[in-house]
């Protein structure tokens, strides 16, 4: 039993590792932007975070960001979100960032989920930071109040900091 329990481990390693490794030689090249709405929020209120991607090369890229469904989660995102004091609040990644880790190359191409980002061309969509990574808070996924940093990365580049405060 203890054999094959192994096993099964070995082969989803190495199967997500080789679709790891396909996503990790295109890395798209892009400036990316965060911003929210305000910057004061209430405990009670949803803190969504707007994500830009900007192409800076001088050539079309095609990219996994927003597809299949552009409301729950983007592709290829971390997040570092810090309070005053510099402790983290990332537990570790979503589900759903660790599963768009998981197909191949070839499964990418057939899904449809690239979407053409044009040279000095942008996109951009609204995510809730919640759904972005899961937290350790110990209060029903509620931040304490107080003052927070926020910075992603999205396959590689870094976005900008931004500030909230949660009262």
């Amino acid at each position: 039993m203890h054999r094959i329990f192994l096993l099964i481990l070995i082969i989803l390693a190495s199967s997500s590792s080789h679709a790891q490794n396909a996503m990790l030689t295109k890395f798209p090249k892009v400036a990316v932007e965060i911003s929210l709405r305000d910057s004061i929020f209430t405990s009670f209120e949803d803190i969504d975070i707007t994500i830009s991607l900007t192409n800076k090369e001088k050539k079309d890229q095609n990219i996994l960001f927003d597809k299949p469904d552009k409301k729950i989660y983007p592709w290829g995102v971390s997040i570092s979100l810090e309070d005053e004091k510099g402790k983290s609040f990332i537990k570790f990644a979503s589900p759903e960032m660790v599963s768009t880790q998981l197909y191949t190359e070839k499964q990418l191409k057939k899904s449809g989920y690239y979407s053409l980002l044009k040279a000095n061309g942008s996109m951009k969509n609204i995510y809730a930071l919640y759904a972005i990574a899961i937290y350790e808070t110990g209060n029903n996924n509620k931040f304490p109040k107080g003052k927070y940093k926020l910075q992603l990365t999205y396959y590689g580049n870094v976005s900008n900091s931004i500030s909230f405060e949660l009262q």
